[in-house]
């Protein structure tokens, strides 16, 4: 999971570590938790063909986030 605003540094690194890592043969999917130009870095994953998930952040911590992410990661029963 990656709360991304925008593209900096830790977004640059997964914009080449996750297509390199599937191209490994390893199953990437990603969580964004989202927040002001997010769509910036998560239009360019998709771009990639990474496995995404985008959720909303806000500015502050958010226990709705906490359940929300859950739901993505909870196995299936």
């Amino acid at each position: 999971m990656q709360k991304a605003k925008g593209i900096g540094g830790s977004e640059r690194h997964l914009l080449s570590l996750l297509p390199a890592l599937a191209e490994a043969g390893v199953e990437v999917r990603m969580v964004v938790a989202a927040t002001g130009r997010a769509p910036d870095f998560t239009e360019r994953l998709r771009e990639l063909g990474v496995s995404l998930t985008v959720l909303r952040a806000g500015l502050h911590v958010n226990p709705l986030l906490v359940k929300d992410a859950y739901g993505v990661w909870r196995p299936a029963a």
